[in-house]
């Protein structure tokens, strides 16, 4: 669950930056 949380906000991270 972590790790699907962490992925979450690295996708949404991404879609932010990029």
């Amino acid at each position: 669950m972590v790790v699907y949380c962490l992925c979450a906000l690295i996708d949404m991270a991404s879609l932010h930056f990029s």
